[in-house]
Order: C-alpha cells, then structure tokens, then sequence
C-alpha cells in the first residue's frame, strides 16, 4: 500500500462512548457525524488507532520520508563525483576550470596572447629566415615551459601546506613541524609524493643511524597520510585549491614575474611591454589551473631532432620530418593520456638531409 494513500484513508471518526477523536484506515471515507451507527468502523476494512499514536506515526514516517531523501541526494552525489573524476567531460559544467574548458582557453592562449607577444618580440628584434624568427619561437616557448614547472612545484607545495594545516587542525600533526621544516625538507617531501614505491624502498635502504634525529622527528608528522582520514583531508584540500584557484593563480602570476621573468627576459624594454606581460600572466593563470586539476593536465614539448609525431603536433611555418623546434606545447588530459589541444613544431629543412 502506497504510503501517501494510506495517510489519505486516515479519517477521522468518532468513539461514541468517549466523544474523543479517533482516526481509522481504510478503504471507504467515513463521514463525521454523532451517529453511532454511521461511525463505527468495520474491523474488516478499517484500523483504528488514538490521535497520540497517529501523530507518532505521522513523525515516524517523516523521518523516513526524510532519510530516504537524504540517502538518495548522498548517492547522486556519490554518483556525480564518481564521473567527473573517472569522466571529465562529464564534470559539471558551471566549473569554469574543467579540463575540456582548459583545453579551450590553451587554444585560444596561443591564437590571441601568444601572437601578440611574438609581433611585441619581433619589433625588437631583426627579422630573418623567411619571417619565421626561430629565435623568438624558443623564447616563447621556452618561457611556458618554464612556467609551467614553476606552477607544479608551486602546486605541490601549496597542496601539501594546506593537508598539514588540515592534520594540525584535527590534532594529526604538530604544528611545530609544520615551521620548523626548512625548504629543502619541504621540497624534499614534495619531489616523494611522486615517488614509486621501488623508489622509496631504495631510499629506505640507507642508513638509519645516519640521521636518527631528522627521521623521528617527521616521521610522526608524516604518518597522517597513512591514516583512514587522509582521503577526507586530501578531498577538502583539493576543494579549497580549486575554490581559491582565481586569487591563487593571480598571486602566483605575480609572483613569477617577480622573482623569475627577469633572468628568463634579460631586456627590461621587452620585459615590460604589456603585450608580453600580459602572455606572461596568462599562461602562469593557465598553468595553474592545470596543475590544480587530479590528476594534473599536462604539456608534453618534444626535443630537437625527434621525429615529428602528426598524433601530437601540426607544422608551423614549414612542413617536414623532423622536428627543428617546439613552437607550441601539445596538451594531455594527464601523463600519457588522451590528447586535449594539439601543439605546434618547426620542422627542420628538408634541403637539409639532400
């Protein structure tokens, strides 16, 4: 029996012994009326219970009405979760920082900011080797490439700060440890995470009494990351990088061409044009989104005198076999998979290899 309908065959009757409210369920409607006759109900087709009881299990059904619903919003939500990280197509489209949508603004990166920052460069510079100026596409090139190694240790660093702030906020870790690491410890931990576990064990098999100090005093700290909870503190950290990501990638942005753009671009004149700057602050925010996403996006840059792979990269300025320069790095969805933007190469001369 449908749980709607029956709370729609509970009437109301009356005890004509009590005159008290009594309610019944059943088939047939019972009018309400002082007829002791017209009221009393047919055991066969109806239950009758006192008004307390029926509130209980109105309350009770509530409760359940609202537990299902609630189950059923956690395995939607479960559900949701489950595609976006096995499909992430399927992830929701209001995220401005999917992988699909990355792949768009790469695209666009190069067709907008990159080409200005070239006509900025190749002002500045003579033009030679058929307009093609292989000396500003390495430049360019190389300044992404730069880049986007700046923003995965960065990525990485920031990851790990926030899990240890999230350890030290449920009493997992000290939060003496978290200051008193120095930052060749903290790289250290962040160049281990990408550790295989043949790699740790190598790194395992030294000798213990060599720094008997360093490895008690981390190893408590650490050990969070083993424990039932780091998959819940790993979740909340991945949610806040990505709730922060706009104030993130401009702070690193800003950052970068602080600290690292001057011995990239020696030149202040062209250091500071905006056209330059502007494909400088672009590719850092991109880069960052990229390294955020888990698994992270990544450009993948092949090497001079390689074979030109048509799957990954189309020709710039000429055709050809092999590969002279990488103008423009291919886009992978992650670490040798599926292909998101595909990149560009100079290819050497054929009259080369005549």
């Amino acid at each position: 029996m449908d749980q709607s309908s029956t709370l729609h065959r509970l009437q109301i009757i009356w005890d004509s012994d009590s005159d008290t409210e009594q309610y019944s369920v059943g088939k047939q409607t019972v009018a309400k009326t002082s007829d002791p006759e017209l009221t009393k109900p047919d055991v066969h087709q109806h239950i009758t219970v006192k008004r307390l009881d029926f509130y209980k299990m109105q309350y009770k059904l509530k409760e359940k009405n609202q537990e299902i619903e609630d189950l059923s919003t956690r395995l939607s939500e479960y559900a949701s979760q489950h595609l976006m990280e096995v499909i992430p197509n399927m992830a929701d489209q209001s995220d401005i920082y999917r992988p699909t949508r990355l792949g768009e603004m790469y695209s666009q990166l190069f067709d907008d900011e990159w080409s200005e920052a070239f006509e900025a460069f190749k002002s500045k510079t003579e033009d030679d080797d058929d307009g093609i100026a292989p000396d500003i596409l390495y430049i360019l090139q190389d300044l992404l490439m730069n880049i986007f190694e700046f923003c995965k240790d960065q990525s990485k660093s920031q990851k790990l700060y926030i899990e240890d702030s999230l350890a030290i906020a449920i009493g997992l870790k000290e939060q003496q440890e978290l200051f008193n690491q120095t930052p060749s410890e903290k790289s250290q931990e962040v160049s281990e995470e990408g550790k295989t576990d043949t790699d740790k064990s190598d790194s395992s098999q030294k000798d213990p009494a060599q720094e008997p100090e360093k490895e008690d005093k981390h190893s408590e700290g650490k050990d969070y990351r083993k424990s039932v909870i780091y998959p819940t503190i790993d979740r909340y950290a991945g949610d806040f990088r990505k709730a922060a990501a706009f104030t993130s990638a401009k702070t690193k942005s800003t950052l970068f061409i602080a600290s690292e753009l001057p011995f990239l671009i020696p030149d202040e004149t062209v250091r500071a044009d905006v056209r330059v700057l502007t494909y400088v602050r672009k590719c850092v925010e991109l880069c960052w989104y990229m390294c955020i996403q888990d698994p992270p996006v990544v450009i993948v840059s092949p090497k001079q005198g390689q074979l030109v792979d048509k799957a990954l990269f189309s020709f710039h300025g000429r055709f050809g076999k092999i590969v002279a320069l990488c103008v423009w790095p291919a886009l992978l969805l992650h670490e040798n998979g599926p292909v998101m933007c595909k990149g560009y190469v100079l290819p050497e001369e054929r009259n080369r290899h005549r």
